[in-house]
């Protein structure tokens, strides 16, 4: 392990981050010209920003601070000082540390500045480094006393910035928490390169720009269609919820009612349980897989999945998303989060636009503004693609380089079928075997997930045979999930690669996680790949294109009308261009299509 104290030494002097760093506040215009100049042209500079609020539409920028080694760090009070004095360094060809880049840079976009690469976010690092790792908190006062065994006081952090004077307490704070920056980078960098992360490092740092103009931009809603939507739902769960109660006993003595009324509490699972044992039905739970095995036994319980059904898509969308419009722009401002998933895919919060339900009566209320579209794209069949180049399956490859169906080729090897002669049902009974098994699923998950997602109805001995027929038929992914499934056997803590070297740890995973990550994670690493060079395209500011969402797989962008067909190849090119880096092999496909709503892709 290299020496902290040493790399500090080499690097910068001696820090001692107990005290206050020497710092210079800046209140002037002509201060700031002042201290720009003292520092020349720095190699490396930690950034971080403190902000009135947290939305950057509506709250200001209150201090840029600039930590570059062996100079005092800059506090400047950008109430007074013009934020446009520091473009130039900000956009510099020197190397800018900042912890949440994707923060700052929203706010100093929104205020006229975009920071250019090179960016390090050390989060980012932090997350890649020990992806997989339980209980690892990625917040800059856990790295600080991580790596340099000092707690650092972040009380200031909640305090308020809006005042026209702030107090010493909170310089101090502003300070210290950029003058970590550089220094810790220098200390995580030896790691990334040692774990061999410098790459994907890199993606998730350019990534960073498109992330941020996604969150500034929103999506917009339409809300009376929404409403509508809302109010259909509300009188489909009345209904139901009235056949339901025509079924129940309330005076059955095991029933207990809600209080107040001669009716069960439909949401209390003791009551329903209860309810359902009065008239026959004994449920170890009213949990929705507990319910789902006794759908044969009474119409009732179906009654009870479609009352939830419309319950919870009123509790977690119609009745939730209206609140969360933005009262500057009207437009929902979903968080995104990169490595949201330990697989590196990406998240989404406040709300989860991907939890968004994808059938088209919820996807068409989402719209680009007047005289826009969208320009969506997802990448065909991409997690077959990848396990084909993991697994070196002979067969799926030469499909898909001869451009061959494979769901019709698969529907023809597990019946012995010519595959001209392969019928549309049989090609659909195809989608759930090749989704399901390239993951090592067993015959009774095939039987559940054929039907569950697919409507494709197997007896068990069929899975069975069908999950026989495939791994003949492909035998090399077979030798895959023996070769995953012998290093599972081998040990309990084993570590995981996409394609790109994203790397994932594990302690005692199971065989699907250890097969499904490089996959999906390399799936990821395409995505965000794509979006760094959409971003980076020199045609981005003429074309006028803004960053909406990533759904999975699925970038969308909206465009003014008359620049949406060179936008859309545009976005087809480059999310292939990005497959073929990490696919030497396999064909990369990507689906483009212009939409006046997210629910026409």
């Amino acid at each position: 392990m290299y020496n902290r104290l040493e790399t500090r030494e080499e690097k910068f002097g001696v820090v001692d981050l107990r005290s206050t760093p020497n710092y210079r506040f800046i209140r002037t215009n002509a201060e700031a010209l002042e201290a720009i100049a003292k520092l020349g042209t720095p190699k490396i500079m930690g950034l971080d920003t403190e902000t009135t609020g947290l939305d950057p539409l509506s709250d200001r920028l209150r201090l840029l601070q600039i930590a570059v080694p062996k100079h005092p760090v800059l506090v400047i009070d950008l109430f007074s000082v013009e934020l446009g004095l520091f473009a130039e360094l900000l956009t510099s060809d020197a190397e800018k540390v900042l912890h949440n880049a994707k923060f700052d840079f929203k706010f100093l976009k929104s205020n006229g500045v975009e920071l250019t690469q090179p960016i390090r976010d050390t989060m980012l690092a932090s997350q890649l480094l020990n992806a997989g790792m339980r209980n690892v908190n990625h917040k800059l006062s856990s790295l600080v006393e991580r790596y340099f065994r000092i707690p650092m006081d972040k009380e200031q952090q909640l305090s308020d910035f809006s005042k026209p004077e702030l107090d010493p307490e909170q310089l101090d704070y502003a300070a210290k928490d950029v003058a970590v920056l550089p220094i810790l980078w220098k200390m995580m960098q030896p790691e990334v390169e040692l774990h061999q992360l410098t790459h994907i490092l890199e993606i998730e740092c350019r990534t960073i720009p498109a992330v941020a103009d996604m969150e500034l931009s929103g999506i917009r809603l339409d809300i009376q269609k929404w409403e509508s939507l809302g109010d259909l739902f509300r009188d489909r769960l009345t209904e139901t919820e009235v056949k339901i109660h025509g079924f129940l006993k309330p005076n059955s003595p095991q029933t207990e009612l809600l209080e107040g009324t001669n009716k069960v509490d439909i949401n209390s699972p003791k009551q329903l349980k209860a309810a359902l044992k009065g008239i026959g039905i004994k449920v170890s739970s009213t949990g929705i897989e507990v319910m789902k095995a006794h759908v044969d036994e009474h119409p009732v319980i179906d009654l009870i999945i479609e009352y939830r059904h419309y319950s919870k898509r009123l509790s977690s969308f119609l009745d939730a998303f209206v609140p969360k419009l933005n009262p500057v722009s009207l437009r929902i401002h979903a968080n995104f989060w990169q490595t949201g998933s330990d697989a590196g895919r990406f998240s989404s919060s406040n709300p989860n636009l991907q939890q968004i339900p994808r059938t088209k009566d919820f996807r068409q209320c989402f719209i680009p503004g007047e005289g826009n579209v969208f320009c969506i794209a997802d990448y065909s069949q991409i997690e077959l693609r990848i396990a084909a180049e993991i697994a070196n399956e002979t067969r799926m490859i030469e499909a898909y380089i001869a451009d061959a169906d494979l769901h019709s080729l698969t529907a023809s090897l597990v019946s012995g079928k010519k595959i001209e002669e392969v019928t549309k049902n049989e090609r659909q009974m195809g989608k759930p075997v090749n989704f399901g098994l390239i993951y090592g699923m067993g015959a009774d998950g095939l039987k559940d997930y054929a039907f569950n997602s697919y409507g494709v109805v197997f007896s068990l001995e069929e899975s069975k045979s069908l999950r026989d027929k495939y791994f003949e038929a492909y035998s090399n992914l077979k030798v895959w999930h023996q070769r995953v499934s012998q290093q599972r056997m081998l040990s309990n803590r084993i570590e995981t690669r996409t394609l790109g070297g994203r790397r994932r740890i594990f302690d005692r995973p199971d065989v699907t996680k250890l097969l499904n990550t490089p996959v999906q994670g390399t799936g990821a690493d395409m995505v965000k790949l794509a979006l760094s060079l959409l971003y980076e395209e020199p045609l981005r500011e003429y074309l006028g294109y803004k960053f909406i969402a990533v759904i999975h797989d699925e970038i969308i962008l909206e465009v003014s009308a008359e620049n949406a067909e060179v936008t859309k190849h545009l976005l087809q090119e480059k999310m292939e261009e990005a497959g073929r880096y990490y696919l030497k092999v396999v064909p990369v496909v990507a689906e483009a299509k212009i939409a006046d709503s997210w629910g026409e892709k």
